[in-house]
């Protein structure tokens, strides 16, 4: 029997030896890929050892500006590891890479954008600039969305409520051109919202991020989701525009639908809310139905050089 015993020991201590250097073997294996990958490098065309991993978006990032902006930041690339949820409740994962460089030059490109001079057309030059600025350094964000696509075999409508449900699933952040003391008495929602103690991000001139930065920080209030939506679902050759009011912005896109839209050359474009969960096609959010909408940018966007 102490043989039999003592037989027993030697299989069980095998095991646990074979078992835990599996998992030793797979964490190492895991370890790897988060310091390494071969396509990662090749975006960059370089070496990504100095790099910032995010699981998460940050919540409380006073003075964090080394990981919200890119021209601060040390790192040379930025990985966010996203999960987020359709209506219906079904789980979407992605993992998106993006060059710090590129999301520097970005930031540049908007902070010396030249001030447009016609008030009427304002907002959709500057947003027209931006677009044109960004739309084709963004490949593996693109690349990224359509393997979702299909590993998940989406629809037209299923691939755009994909997107609009990746966008509304990031944390609102108020973006002032100034401080953010500053600006916080500039409308009622400001006031409110600073009283609230909540984050903002300050000094962004013309009150906004371009897509590249927004996919950089996943940080970014109503125009700046907008246009990052509207980037991506114009990429894969969607119908889309930019719809504004004096106090918001939304998503139009031109898809079967039923609810608040406005028409243009016959086509009708629905509203699609970006800036919180729960806001199906065709929403528009109560405070806001009122509003005096326009179109702000068309699709393809008009790029005069000379605003």
């Amino acid at each position: 029997m102490a043989c039999i015993q003592k037989g027993c020991n030697i299989i069980i201590n095998s095991f646990l030896v074979i078992f835990f250097s599996g998992v030793l073997f797979v964490w190492v294996l895991g370890l790897l890929d988060l310091i390494h990958t071969p396509d990662d490098d090749d975006y960059l065309g370089g070496n990504s050892k100095n790099e910032i991993d995010y699981t998460d978006t940050l919540s409380n990032f006073a003075g964090k500006y080394d990981s919200i902006f890119p021209c601060y930041s040390h790192h040379k690339l930025v990985r966010h590891l996203c999960q987020w949820r359709n209506e219906q409740n079904q789980a979407y994962h992605g993992r998106f890479v993006l060059a710090t460089q590129l999301a520097c030059e970005s930031e540049k490109h908007r902070q010396n954008l030249r001030e447009p001079s016609d008030s009427s057309t304002y907002w959709g030059v500057v947003y027209a600039h931006l677009y044109a600025n960004d739309y084709n350094k963004m490949p593996k964000v693109y690349e990224q969305f359509a393997q979702i696509a299909q590993s998940r075999r989406l629809n037209q409508y299923q691939f755009a409520e994909m997107v609009i449900n990746f966008v509304q699933s990031m944390p609102y952040i108020l973006i002032h051109p100034n401080s953010c003391e500053e600006d916080r008495g500039r409308n009622p929602f400001s006031d409110a919202y600073h009283r609230d103690r909540l984050p903002c991000l300050p000094n962004r001139r013309f009150g906004l991020q371009s897509p590249l930065e927004f996919m950089y920080n996943l940080k970014g209030d109503c125009d700046t989701r907008a246009l990052f939506a509207y980037t991506v679902l114009g990429h894969f050759g969607y119908d889309v525009v930019v719809l504004g009011s004096s106090r918001h912005a939304m998503l139009g896109i031109n898809l079967p639908a039923q609810g608040y839209h406005l028409q243009h050359q016959g086509k009708k474009y629905f509203f699609w809310e970006t800036t919180a969960k729960g806001y199906s096609l065709g929403m528009i959010p109560p405070e806001f139905q009122k509003d005096n909408w326009s179109f702000s940018l068309y699709r393809p966007p008009q790029v005069n050089k000379n605003d």
